[in-house]
């Protein structure tokens, strides 16, 4: 299916630069930040789960539609500059076999850090 979403008539305007939209197997849309669709109703979300802090960087992975997110692992606890450092603006692709998750991350605004992550598969 094609859609065709539009933030605004302007050809110029890049808004969505982190955004992702995923479709679920019922046809529902649902948009996340730093996010892949595996596929059917499985979606990956690479995320800093801290509200106040950009650390740690995990990924969560829903099987169910974004209903429940039963795996839920911490990649990188801190920054290499401790606690107070900043993981951000994670962005990568999942391998074509659906096995790895491999994506950079800026480690406080001076390292540039590549990760490869092996995902769970749905029981």
């Amino acid at each position: 299916m094609n859609w065709n979403i539009r933030l605004t008539d302007n050809d110029d305007f890049h808004g969505w630069a982190e955004n992702n939209i995923v479709e679920l197997s019922d046809g529902t849309i649902a948009m996340l930040i730093r996010a892949d669709s595996l596929g059917g109703d499985t979606v990956a979300l690479l995320h800093n789960p801290n509200p106040n802090h950009r650390s740690p960087l995990a990924l969560w992975i829903s099987f169910d539609g974004l209903k429940t997110w039963p795996y839920r692992r911490v990649l990188v606890p801190e920054s290499s500059d401790g606690p107070q450092g900043r993981l951000n603006y994670p962005d990568g692709f999942v391998s074509n076999d659906g096995k790895f998750l491999t994506f950079a991350y800026d480690d406080n605004r001076h390292h540039c850090v590549f990760y490869r992550a092996k995902l769970p598969q749905a029981k």
